[in-house]
Formats: C-alpha cells, structure tokens, sequence
C-alpha cells in the first residue's frame, strides 16, 4: 500500500521562510485549492492519502517532507535548519510511528528532508544552508545498520538539493546543473532543466510517472522526450513559498494501513483483506472472556463489507439478552481493553471503544438486544451494502469525498453520511426509517 502523508495549507503561509526568493504574496485560499488538487492527484494515482494534523499557527507546515525521512526498515525525524520549524516534526513523527520505528536528528546537527535524495540504497544529501555536517554524519550513523551509502553533494543558489535535482526514472535524474554538479551522481543519465526555468528542477515519481508542476512547459517537454511520462499539477502560489511538488508529501510504501485511527481523525483507506481475520480474532476474545452473557457478536460497519473501503476501526456488534444486565458486562470488557462511553443519542445501546486512554481507537463496540432498533438497523444496513455493489460503490465514494473534507472533524463526516444511510434504510421497509 502507498502511504502519503500530507498537511494542510497553513492559514500564516505568508509568513514562510524563504532563503533565495523574493518575498511575493501568496493568495492562501488559491494555494488550498492547489493543494487539493495535488492530494487528489496522489490518490489517483494508488496513494492513501493521511493528513497528518493541521498546524494553523506554523507557516510552512505544508512542506511535510523537511520533517522525516521514510526508508523501507525505518523513519528518521529530522530536525530542521530553520529554528520556526522544529515545532512541525512532533505532529509528523505520531503519524509516522504508526509505520515505522523512528530515530531521530538530534542537536546540534541539522538536517531537512528536502535536502535528502534516494537512489537506491544511496543516499545524496544536500550541504546546504538548512543541513549541516553534524546531521549529515548523524544520518549516516543511523543509518548505518542497513548499508546505506550517505553521500554529501555540495549545493549553491537554491534552497535545497531537491530544489537542484529530482529522480524521474530507474537511471535518470532531472537536474539544474548551475545549482549542483551532475557528476555528483555518478553514471546516472540527466536532463537538464531549460535555462528559461531554473525552478523546474523538482518532480516527484510515484512508479512509472512523475508528478509535475504545469508552470514549467520547456522543460515538461524535455521530460516527455526522455520518455518521463508527466501528470501536471498547478503549484505556483506554493512556489512562492520555495515549495515543490516533493515538499508536500512524504511518500512511502506501508505493508497495509495499520488497525487504529486517532481520535478525531477520519481516513479512508482501501478494503483490507485482513479485517475478517482480526474480527474473528476479537469475537473470539469477546466469546471466551464474556461467555453464556451474550448470545452473538457480529462484524458490522464499512470494514464488514468485502471490497468497501473504509476507517481502519473494527466495528462489533454484540448480542445481549437483557440490555440492562448487559451493563454488568463493563468490567470484564474494560480487562480485556474496551472503555465504556455512555451515548444518550442512542439510547437501546451500551458503547464501547479500544483502547482505554489511548489516542489511537482500534474497536468500537456496541451491546444490544436483538430487535432493537439500533440491533436491526445496524444489520440491515450492512447487509444492504454487501447485497448491491452499486450501493456499496457510493457510499465509497461519499465516505472519500467526506473524509477528504472534514479529515479531523469526525462528527461532521458521520453527519454526512446520515441522509445516504437513512434514505438506503427507507428503501428497505418502513421499520427501518
């Protein structure tokens, strides 16, 4: 699975740090828009897109990739070379600690991730004014274990070395050679940027394409001739602020998405054919610790529909013969992990979450007698969604549009989904309305 982590445009982006530039004004809410359009493009192109939580009060948060480096068997939090910035990699490195195991750039070395390019297992890493010696040394002892080679490459004129050069296929790199010497790399292949467009240097490729910024057409046409495959996307107003196309993302395989989502947070990912097995598991769980107490436990919810995507958060189902008893049963479920959370909203059900005092919900659990309302119209909108594949594929595509607008508002995605869920109730009798 391709994970891209992303963050939100920052409402103070004007007031960025900028090294080479002129300061020009930025209009925000077209940096948003364009924004968006490069997440969708990331999505389009097979990558789960995950917000990592926005940082209204910090200028450049956009620019993600300065705060860590993902490899294939670790993730190094960086610490930036601009002092405004460090606050940033906090936020980034609780996302991330759910992929990988994290080492960190510690004081007084210095190291952005926009300085750090992979070719393999090489690593090139910028000398320039936002990482020094010190972090370049740092990384290669980190790194160290796995037989990385970690290559300083001088650089001059821009802020970054992946503002000089970018890969763009197995053996080829573009380059603005005025800003780093192309023999730093070795055998690699190059094209050069036009001279009309020293910006155009930056590119990210995710597989056989590239992701490209559509301001720089000379030098799109110089990559289309290389036989670099090109999706455009508008990024001028976070070029002002010495963005690219890397900047905006950290890109990097995961295994699958893990279980577990933190509170508040909504992301959708694509069905995981795992999700049967783990519920069984928790049934399992459930039935052996709570017994003759309950009469089933059921997968409900988007995970328990094959080929639905979905919040990766197993919902459960279970089967009570007397709903008050059932409250007897908050013991034995809180030592197996579960947290009690009384919903007045729904009152013929007893709510539970996984885990207790934790930021991460892996479970949400439900107690009710069968016949309930809340027992009947649980499973009668499941199983309408595993008997029509139509209605299955729009409720995927409402849950992406929703997630996608309201990624840290939990209650204002569910109350997106409500009109979806009660008219496909309607359709299926009046007793479910």
């Amino acid at each position: 699975m391709l994970i891209a982590v992303t963050r939100a445009v920052s409402p103070t982006i004007t007031e960025c740090e900028l090294t080479h530039r002129a300061r020009d004004p930025i209009d925000v809410g077209h940096a948003e828009i364009e924004h968006a359009a490069y997440e969708e493009t990331l999505r389009s192109l097979g990558a789960t897109v995950v917000r990592a939580p926005p940082e209204p009060a910090l200028p450049d948060a956009v620019f993600v990739e300065d705060t860590a480096l993902v490899l294939d068997e670790v993730g190094i939090i960086t610490r930036p070379g601009a002092s405004t910035r460090r606050p940033e990699i906090e936020s980034i490195g609780r996302v991330l600690s759910a992929y990988r195991p994290l080492l960190r750039i510690e004081s007084p070395g210095t190291l952005d991730g926009g300085d750090v390019l992979p070719v393999g297992r090489t690593l090139y890493v910028g000398q320039s004014s936002r990482t020094n010696r010190e972090g370049v040394c740092q990384l290669e002892m980190l790194l160290s274990k796995w037989d990385y080679e970690v290559i300083p490459v001088p650089v001059d004129g821009c802020l970054h070395l992946k503002s000089a050069v970018t890969q763009v296929a197995e053996r080829l790199l573009l380059i603005n050679a005025d800003w780093v010497s192309p023999e730093s790399f070795g055998s690699m292949d190059v094209v050069t940027v036009s001279p009309a467009e020293p910006d155009a240097a930056n590119a990210l490729r995710i597989g056989s394409v590239v992701i490209y910024p559509s301001q720089y057409p000379e030098t799109a046409e110089r990559l289309e001739r290389a036989g670099v495959r090109i999706v455009p996307v508008p990024c001028t107003e976070l070029a002002k602020a010495e963005g690219g196309v890397t900047c905006c993302s950290i890109v990097f395989e995961a295994e699958t998405m893990p279980l577990g989502l933190r509170r508040g947070q909504v992301i959708v990912v694509p069905y995981d054919p795992r999700w049967p097995a783990l519920f069984e598991e928790t049934a399992a769980e459930l039935r052996a610790t709570l017994g003759s107490a309950i009469l089933a436990v059921d997968h409900v919810g988007s995970t328990a529909v094959p080929g639905l995507s979905a919040k990766p958060i197993l919902d459960v189902l279970v089967s009570v013969a007397d709903f008050e008893a059932a409250r007897q049963l908050a013991a034995p479920l809180t030592r197996l992990g579960y947290e009690f959370r009384p919903n007045e909203e729904i009152p013929d059900r007893h709510y539970f979450r996984r885990p207790i005092g934790g930021e991460v919900q892996t479970h949400h659990l439900s107690l009710a007698e069968p016949g309930s309302r809340h027992h009947r119209v649980t499973l009668a909108f499941r199983d309408a969604l595993r008997r029509d594949p139509e209605l299955s594929a729009a409720y995927a595509r409402l849950k992406a549009a929703l997630a996608q607008r309201f990624p840290f508002d939990r209650p204002a995605y569910i109350e997106g989904k409500t009109k979806f869920v009660m008219e496909t109730l309607a359709g299926i009798g009046s007793e479910y309305r």
